[in-house]
Order: structure tokens, then C-alpha cells, then sequence
């Protein structure tokens, strides 16, 4: 499978960031409180770990991709081990309904401490790791889903390159060949206190770095550019290539050297990392960023490395600095995804009614942000009913969002946090109040209604199609 048959997201900025350092906060309010502030950095991907008895709730999944954010699902038991055949197949069963790529197994398999002692000190790590692996890798297949071969962990106990290169030639010996076929490489690219082109040009270019060996008399893999190595790994072995997918990455405080990271150090490392991405700069087999961490609780790992608060009410100068980046010329979105990759239905209505029932409160009153941020460009405000929403409705905004490529939800208190929000339909499904409370909130508010359904759905084609202002819209500000 070539790299640009792989699924991305719509309009992909390869801009991402890894979620919170737990599995605790897939709820209706997170969900409200974080995609806004992601689509408002210009992210499309994002990292959420889990472990192998909690699924990640379809309503949370289909909120991200509605948003154009693509999931990318990382399971992390405690400890290395096999993990139950009926709880796999069922998790991965939800994940794969719920129109999820993107399935990671395990978490640093190469670090001793998420080994139990005595299976770590056994001999053969790398073929019983692979044991429990590939029963779960086939699974993500038979889903027709993607499996994303574990991150490493570059200072781990276990040297990661020779640990990648062992795991791909035992998976292809056991005859899971086709199975790598459709796969993609984890990875933890972490700077390091680095320069971005630390390791350039991988072994060719450093053929003296070798494993357990100081880097002291040149240059080594454990840096940004640590997708040069693997890649180099994957194609000696497979001979070919495959995507690498960031799980965790950016600015970290330094594990050689015990520095600390400052706030600013931290958002001027980010912005130049980000800038490599958004001005093409990277191969087009590294698929993301994965800024770690969005947020973190005082005490998580990742505290230090956290764009926001937990309670996202405030943020750190690296979002400020991504901004900055974004808004001073450099492009932010590649190529649409090719027609081969797969793309995601539009939502059953059941599945809507659950999308829905994440918003938390649906067309009520809006609210002026505390600090007048409007992380969102335009929002889409669909109409939301006392049963749910409609198939119709969503069926005839296709075009328009083809078209603008708005946010799209049912949330007043999440349309409130954009510059410009547009609703669909008469008063009977976002009313005069809410419209009001959105232009009190400083957003710019128009609405497209016709007379009757089809002549709204008439309206949205038509600017569409033109791209431009409809006279029969009512424009409630301007």
C-alpha cells in the first residue's frame, strides 16, 4: 500500500497533539471544552490512550472526526502481557463502527517498567513481545482498520532501533507480511533540548552511533528527526516504507541532562517544530505531529510539557506562538485526502442522536468568553430538537461544508467561540434568543432559512456554489 492511499483528514494540517496523559476525560464537557480549542490551533489529529477494558465513547469519537480531527486510538495496559481475546474483539469492533483509522497496541515495549520484573528479565523480549502483539495486530485487520506498531522509547533499557528492526523481521517470519502491508510505525520523536536536524540523515550520515554507545563523538537517532532512522529500519527489513505516526513529541524536558522546560523555551521549540509542517517541510511518510501533552493534571506526566490547563481556561504561550506561526503566511493545510483513502459516511441518525447528545445542552443560551478568545473561524449551527436532530438536515449541508469547510455542531456554547457562525434553518430550530446571545457573544451571525425545507436546502447549494453571500439570507449581524 503506497503512503498516500493511508486515510488522513480532511483538509489536513498534519498539526496534532496527544490528549490528556489519561483515559479520563472523554466526557460530554470535554468534548465541549477541547475540540474548539483544537480546531482553533489548527490541529487534525489527536492521540487519546486508553486501556484495553475502557472504551473510548463513540460520541467522543465522532465529535473529533466531525470536526475534521482524526482519532488515533492508543491501548495501553499497565503492564506488557496478552491481552483477552473477547474484550480485543470487542473493543476493536467499537472502534471500527465507530469509523476509526488509526489503532495502536502497547506503549514502549522496549522500556523496562512496563514489564513485570520477572517477564522482563526472561530471555527472547523481543519474540514474546511479538507473541502477544500479533493475535491483536490481526484483529485491527480484520476490522479493516489500521494498526499502528508500538511507540519506542529512544532512551529505553532495550535499544529501540535494534528493538524495531527484531519486531518487524519476527512479525514478517510468522507470515504476517500483507498484515505490515496496510500497517503504520509508532514513535516518540521527542527534540530533546536538540536542534531539529539533530541526526540528519540518519546511519548513512552518523555510521559511528551505534546502540548503548555514548553520542557524545557525533550525532544520533534520539532527536526530532528520529523518522529518518526507522524509516531507514523499516525499508532494510519490508523493503518498502511505511507512514510514522507521532504518538508523543515536541519540546521535553531533557532526561540526559536533568534540564527543566520552561514555558518559553517550550513555545519557541514548538513553533519551529510546527513551522517544519506547515511549510511542507517533512517527508510525506510522517504523517503528524503529536504534541505532547494538550493538557495534564498537576502531577501527570506531561505537566510540564502541557499547552493548557487542565480546565483549558488558560492556555500556554505555546499557543499563542502556534497562532502567531499560523497567522503570519505559512500555509496550513495540505491536499484534501486522495479519492483512494477511505472516507467516513455521513452519520446514521442514531449515531447523530449520540454526537448530539455530546454537546452539552444543544441551541441554549450562549455566553461571552471570559477573555474574548474565538479559537473557531466559522461554525456551522445545525438545529437541534427535543428527539435529536434530523438525517435531512444533515444531508443538506454537505455541499456547503465541502464548500466553507466550517465547524460543525449543534452547540451554542461551542458556536460561541467563533469569529463567524452561520445556522440552518427557521427559529423553530435555533431560536431568535440563541442568535441574539451569539451576536451579544461578539460573533458574527447570519442564518439561511428559507420558507420551506427545500428552499433552504436550494439557498445552501447555491452559495455553495458561489461561494458568496446569498441575498436570501437574513443577516442578523454584520
Amino acid at each position: 500500500m503506497r503512503i498516500e492511499e493511508y486515510p488522513r483528514p480532511h483538509n489536513d494540517s498534519a498539526i496534532g497533539f496527544h490528549y490528556f496523559p489519561d483515559s479520563d476525560h472523554f466526557g460530554r464537557e470535554d468534548a465541549d471544552r477541547w475540540i474548539p480549542r483544537l480546531q482553533g490551533l489548527g490541529a487534525s489529529w489527536l492521540v487519546v490512550q486508553t486501556t484495553p477494558n475502557r472504551q473510548v465513547p463513540d460520541a467522543f469519537l465522532q465529535r473529533l472526526m466531525m470536526g475534521d480531527i482524526e482519532p488515533v486510538v492508543l491501548i495501553k495496559p499497565e503492564r506488557i502481557g496478552r491481552l483477552d481475546h473477547n474484550s480485543l474483539c470487542e473493543m476493536m469492533g467499537g472502534l471500527a463502527d465507530s469509523g476509526v483509522h488509526y489503532v495502536g497496541l502497547y506503549d514502549r515495549p522496549n522500556e523496562r517498567s512496563m514489564w513485570a520484573p520477572q517477564d522482563w528479565a526472561r530471555p527472547s523480549l523481543v519474540e514474546r513481545f511479538v507473541d502477544y502483539l500479533a493475535p491483536a495486530l490481526e484483529q485491527i485487520a480484520i476490522e479493516r482498520m489500521f494498526p499502528v506498531l508500538p511507540p519506542l522509547e529512544p532512551f529505553g533499557a532495550y535499544w529501540d532501533t535494534t528493538f524495531l528492526a527484531t519486531m518487524l523481521s519476527s512479525l514478517r517470519r510468522r507470515g504476517l507480511g500483507a498484515l505490515l502491508e496496510r500497517a503504520a510505525v509508532g514513535m516518540r520523536n521527542f527534540a530533546n533540548h536538540r536542534p531539529l536536524d539533530w541526526g540528519r540523515g540518519g546511519r548513512d550520515a552518523w555510521p559511528e552511533a551505534k546502540p548503548y554507545a555514548s553520542s557524545e563523538e557525533g550525532e544520533d537517532h534520539r532527536g526530532f528527526r528520529l523518522f529518518e532512522w526507522y524509516q531507514e529500519i523499516v525499508t532494510d527489513v519490508l523493503g518498502h516504507q511505511l507512514p510514522l505516526i507521532a504518538c508523543a513529541n515536541g519540546p521535553q524536558s531533557s532526561r540526559m541532562e536533568g534540564r527543566s522546560l520552561e514555558p518559553e523555551t517550550h513555545a519557541e521549540g514548538a513553533a519551529e517544530m510546527a513551522g517544519l509542517a506547515l511549510r511542507r517541510e517533512l517527508p510525506a511518510a510522517v504523517m503528524n505531529h503529536a504534541f505532547w501533552v494538550l493538557a495534564a493534571e498537576r502531577g501527570q506526566c506531561g505537566f510540564e510539557e502541557r499547552w493548557f490547563e487542565a480546565d483549558g481556561e488558560e492556555h500556554l504561550p505555546a499557543v499563542k506562538a502556534l497562532a502567531v506561526l499560523r497567522e503570519s503566511g505559512a500555509p496550513t493545510k495540505k491536499t484534501a485526502a486522495p479519492a483512494a483513502a477511505p472516507v467516513r459516511p455521513v452519520p446514521s441518525p442514531a449515531k447523530a442522536r449520540a454526537v448530539v447528545a455530546s454537546a452539552g445542552g444543544g441551541n441554549g443560551a450562549a455566553t461571552q468568553g471570559a477573555d474574548g478568545y474565538k479559537p473557531i473561524d466559522h461554525y456551522l449551527l445545525l438545529p437541534l430538537f427535543e428527539w435529536g436532530t434530523t438525517r435531512w438536515h444533515i444531508s443538506i449541508v454537505t455541499d456547503y461544508i465541502e464548500a466553507f469547510l466550517p465547524t460543525v455542531g449543534f452547540s451554542a456554547d461551542e458556536a460561541r467561540l467563533a469569529k463567524r457562525v452561520t445556522i440552518v434553518g427557521n427559529e423553530q430550530g435555533v431560536s431568535a434568543r440563541v442568535a441574539q446571545a451569539l451576536v451579544a457573544a461578539g460573533c458574527q451571525v447570519e442564518r439561511v432559512a428559507g420558507g420551506t425545507g427545500p428552499e433552504t436546502q436550494k439557498m445552501l447549494q447555491e452559495l455553495a456554489r458561489n461561494k458568496q453571500q446569498s441575498r436570501g439570507r437574513e443577516t442578523l449581524f454584520k
